[in-house]
């Protein structure tokens, strides 16, 4: 129905309007803007569709033949659609056999170029249940096309967690910057690298990396890096696999950083008293104590009673663990 052709206009990228001629032809083709404006903002607000098309199937060896009657390339033609260009220019360059990917062109001797081609769509929201099937099997392709604008106001959490997991090097590439929120995708040490390249590189003021599988090496790396940072207020690393030495390096990231404000490392069963010292000690000894952070949340750790005492005096409440002081921070 004609709906399913309205859904084809609800994204910024022009290349749909391309996608619309070629299934519907000139028969939607005249849909007025502001009708597609406005089905946009009732059913989708801010979502973006993002249509591929895939596994081109040539009616002829496309290399031997294809490509050789033509007068560009496979690479130019893919370079030119991925540009900021006029529609005439991209249907062009989705149609013609001489300039393009042929997909409605004839070779000189008369045959189709292409016999068929797969279409892909995929809605992309902060409440989209896109499958994490599609975006596994085909995120990389998605990643490559998706504009910043859309990646920024159409993707939630969840998504940009599973492209940060599958497609860490593609992922690392897009803008983040705000609250950074990729708590519980599934992260392993190994995504330490992207994650502080990210952090790093981009305006991201609040980094929430709980209940990933993030072991004491990949904690070790991760605040030997961000050291120098100096944007991130607040860093959870909660549910981590942490332990006392990672509190330990967790300590000296403290003493080389005057911006963070507050920092959560609750439910992490590997952080004894030891490593509550250290972060302890790191807040209040020496010339390079840390004295510039709010909070630090020790919740759901294995420290005792007596070092929870200890740590909470030391630090004038800084450190919060469970009890009383909880209470007493809140109010």
């Amino acid at each position: 129905g004609v709906s399913f052709y309205w859904a084809l206009c609800l994204s910024e990228n022009v290349f749909l309007n391309v996608v619309l001629n070629i299934l519907a032809l000139e028969f939607v083709s005249g849909l007025d803007d502001q009708v597609v404006d406005k089905f946009i903002h009732l059913y989708y607000k801010n979502a973006s569709i993002s249509l591929m098309i895939s596994d081109i199937t040539y009616n002829m060896d496309d290399e031997k033949e294809f490509w050789l009657e033509s007068n560009s390339s496979r690479a130019m033609v893919t370079l030119a659609l991925k540009e900021d260009i006029p529609n005439e220019m991209r249907w062009d360059l989705l149609t013609s056999s001489s300039k393009g990917l042929g997909l409605l062109g004839k070779m000189e001797d008369g045959r189709t170029c292409v016999s068929s081609f797969e279409l892909d769509i995929f809605v992309f929201g902060p409440n989209s249940s896109q499958g994490n099937e599609d975006i596994i099997e085909k995120g990389g392709i998605i990643l490559t096309e998706i504009t910043n604008t859309a990646w920024r106001h159409s993707l939630g959490p969840k998504q940009r967690g599973l492209f940060l997991k599958h497609y860490p090097g593609l992922a690392a590439l897009k803008p983040w910057e705000g609250n950074m929120n990729i708590s519980g995708a599934e992260l392993w040490s190994w995504h330490e690298h992207f994650i502080t390249y990210i952090v790093n590189n981009n305006p991201v003021t609040s980094l929430n990396a709980s209940y990933n599988h993030f072991s004491d090496d990949a904690i070790i790396l991760m605040c030997e890096k961000l050291k120098g940072n100096k944007k991130l207020q607040s860093l959870r690393l909660c549910g981590c696999l942490m332990t006392n030495d990672g509190a330990i390096a967790f300590s000296k990231l403290l003493r080389c950083n005057s911006v963070l404000r507050d920092c959560w490392l609750t439910h992490i069963v590997g952080i004894s008293d030891s490593g509550a010292f250290a972060l302890a000690s790191a807040l209040t000894e020496g010339d390079d104590a840390n004295h510039t952070l709010l909070t630090l949340h020790m919740a759901g750790t294995s420290v005792s009673d007596e070092c929870k005492k200890k740590c909470i005096d030391l630090t004038n409440g800084r450190m919060i663990f469970e009890g009383s002081n909880i209470t007493n921070y809140i109010r």
